[in-house]
């Protein structure tokens, strides 16, 4: 079933505004559509990932383990909103779980669909890539702006290991 254009235009503006016609055509034809059922894991923490995900319809919860190993959730996502970035950007271990949390609907792009597209739709690629630092930096802001409240341990805590992924004082 092809992707309506004209609805993943308008759910995912802030990732693709810049986009004409063309290229938004150009971005759907190389997406994987994908259904999950409540409870299905999407995404599962340590396991190699490359594939940003966009959530046509549906709940998705988005965890990770805490020092017990226990899974904490740490964000529901709604339709519109995308999941997968660092492992599009940077295939490797995922960081976190996706499970759905109720019927799903999600298109995915993988490392190597984005190569193909600098290729065929330079423009397509780099209006994606603009979307996706700007959900990077706003998640990052967030974070920074919880720092004061942290209780730093011994180790230097979340604190330090943002100050070594960053390189800022926190």
């Amino acid at each position: 079933m092809p992707i309506d254009l004209a609805s993943f235009e308008e759910r995912f503006a802030d990732y693709i505004e810049h986009l004409g016609d063309l290229d938004v055509a150009a971005l759907t034809a190389v997406l994987t559509t994908r259904d999950a059922a409540p409870g299905d894991l999407v995404i599962e923490q340590g396991s190699f990932h490359n594939e940003l995900l966009f959530l046509e319809s549906g709940t998705l919860a988005v965890s990770v383990l805490n020092k017990s190993h226990e899974p904490h959730v740490v964000a529901e996502l709604q339709p519109g909103a995308v999941v997968g970035e660092v492992g599009l950007l940077s295939p490797g271990p995922a960081t976190a779980s996706v499970i759905a949390q109720a019927p799903a609907r999600y298109h995915a792009l993988s490392s190597q669909a984005l190569d193909g597209l600098w290729s065929t739709s330079p423009a397509a690629a780099s209006s994606l890539i603009q979307g996706l630092c700007h959900v990077m930096a706003t998640r990052i802001r967030s974070v920074e702006g919880d720092l004061d409240k942290l209780d730093t341990q011994a180790s230097g805590g979340l604190r330090g290991v943002l100050r070594r992924l960053f390189g800022r004082a926190a």
